[in-house]
């Protein structure tokens, strides 16, 4: 895999090409983080460039994972949704929790969604013939 083809979201992703390609973005991201804090406290400004590949390293997984949501036959809506959806809900939930009785269950509805996302886009397998998105690619 080429490093543009990190950033494509015009192909389908299998599921342990999914996976395959997280691990390595989730490895890379937590050993930025620490270098560029190290970086930063160290000699301040200097760090920056390295919080930029971290961005970088962060749209390359959003980008995997609109590939994964291409390869269940779902759009890139579905995908936010799922993926950014919650966060507005659960902070709206807990902002109100103790001051209004739903929201409670604005908190639950927000940990459901992502729960769903996290089923359908690691666990289930991918849409096994020709989607909107393409033809499967080979695991």
């Amino acid at each position: 895999m080429h490093l543009l083809d990190y950033f494509d979201i015009n192909r389908r992703a299998p599921r342990n090409n999914y996976w395959n390609i997280q691990k390595r973005l989730i490895g890379l991201c937590i050993v930025l983080y620490f270098v560029s804090f190290f970086v930063m406290m160290a000699a301040g400004y200097y760090g920056y460039p390295l919080v930029l590949v971290l961005g970088l390293t962060y749209f390359a997984a959003l980008c995997n994972g609109i590939r994964r949501a291409h390869d269940r036959n779902r759009g890139i809506l579905w995908f936010l949704l799922v993926t950014l959806g919650p966060f507005p809900i659960g902070y709206a939930g807990v902002s109100i929790y103790d001051a209004q009785p739903w929201g409670q269950a604005l908190c639950i509805t927000a940990a459901a969604l992502k729960s769903w996302g996290c089923v359908e886009m690691g666990l289930m397998d991918g849409h096994p013939s020709h989607n909107r998105y393409g033809a499967p690619t080979p695991a």
